[in-house]
């Protein structure tokens, strides 16, 4: 999708951008977008854990009672995100232990 929005653009604006350029575009887009993702699960994390509230996608706040927080995820990146989300709650005084059958 973002690689076909940099070929509109240089259809209407008559630009030609070579594969270097469009990687470095497209590079630094992904980039930012896994920073704002991070940024929603990190913050969506801590508020959970310390108020038990959640921001539903159409900003509702709805309250939670939650007693873990499961993170899933196959893509690129997926490691580095658990991780942040882990450092940020550790950082707030959240405890994180390993889950263990009821």
């Amino acid at each position: 999708m973002t690689v076909s929005y940099f070929e509109w653009v240089q259809d209407r604006m008559g630009y030609f951008w070579d594969e270097r350029m469009v990687n470095e575009r497209l590079e630094g887009i992904m980039t930012r977008a896994f920073h704002d993702v991070l940024s929603v699960a990190t913050t969506q994390a801590v508020r959970l854990a310390e108020a038990g509230e959640a921001t539903a996608r159409n900003g509702d706040v709805v309250t939670v009672q939650a007693d873990t927080l499961c993170i899933h995820g196959d893509t690129p990146g997926a490691a580095e995100k658990a991780r942040a989300v882990r450092d940020v709650l550790e950082s707030h005084g959240v405890e994180i232990r390993a889950h263990t059958m009821r």
